[in-house]
């Protein structure tokens, strides 16, 4: 998996010794998976697809966050901390404001030729709900209903769903012209379905503090009464990462995410995954 770009044609600068909820960003990756497990994830990425794949490198981004959640307005700072050694990820964007709660997810899985292969995902607010996917029986486990769907090739939770979006840009851009639309197969605490991003014309995007970014915009619209409509902005200059981010739920909560900083960080590599 390639992640390495011209380090003169991106925005993202090198900061070392990068701390983040308590643990430190030189930590190494690892996933709780068996050889059988292993082999299962590999086995659904090559399901996935040919097309061409080169995933961000590891970096920190904070962002201004601002919207309400449950009719409570809130403005603060988050921050999206994307690891990948080459052989795995984990990612994870935190949202937490007194005044609205925690709003945090986490996505961790494989780095395949194909892209992200999820493992687990998670969505934390007053509870924990997880998202398992389980590549031996190819079934999506859901801990909020105790139901389960069929785990389908690509499948990717919200999180992972935004970095696959910028692998597959960053892999070949001529490949997603204006009007196309890159269909995902995806997953929700409480269930599965499909993202369908369509692809609009570049925008120029006030971000980083002043700095003009230019980006290309995505656009996913709600697809029944349950889902959430998602607009993304992706980094040309910045490994295809978010520049901004606007998502609306169903229930009317909306957070909009714009960068304020973007550092790459470095990530020791790991255990080899049991093959």
């Amino acid at each position: 998996v390639s992640g390495g770009h011209d380090p003169q044609a991106s925005l993202l600068a090198p900061k070392s010794s990068v701390g983040f909820g308590g643990g430190s960003a030189s930590t190494a990756i690892e996933l709780p998976l068996t050889a059988e497990e292993t082999e299962a994830a590999l086995a659904t990425a090559q399901r996935m697809g040919e097309a061409p794949i080169r995933v961000p490198r590891a970096a920190e981004l904070g962002y201004q966050s601002s919207g309400s959640i449950g009719g409570e307005p809130f403005e603060i700072q988050t921050t999206l901390r994307w690891r990948q050694d080459g052989q795995r990820y984990d990612s994870l964007w935190t949202l937490y404001s007194p005044r609205v709660g925690e709003q945090t997810r986490r996505s961790t899985g494989l780095l395949t030729p194909q892209g992200l292969v999820p493992v687990l995902a998670e969505l934390r607010t007053t509870t924990t709900q997880e998202m398992r996917f389980d590549h031996v029986a190819q079934r999506v486990r859901f801990g909020a209903t105790g139901t389960d769907a069929p785990l389908r090739a690509g499948m990717q939770d919200r999180l992972s769903a935004l970095i696959q979006l910028s692998a597959l840009l960053a892999g070949d851009p001529s490949r997603y012209p204006v009007g196309s639309t890159i269909e995902l197969p995806a997953v929700h605490p409480r269930g599965a379905g499909t993202w369908r991003f369509v692809v609009e014309t570049d925008e120029a995007v006030v971000a980083l503090r002043g700095q003009t970014v230019p980006t290309l915009r995505l656009v996913h619209a709600a697809q029944d009464e349950h889902d959430a409509r998602i607009e993304l902005w992706l980094g040309r200059t910045m490994d295809y990462l978010p520049v901004r981010l606007r998502v609306t739920e169903a229930n009317g909560d909306s957070a909009l995410h714009t960068v304020t900083s973007a550092y790459t960080l470095t990530v020791p590599n790991g255990p080899a995954p049991q093959r």
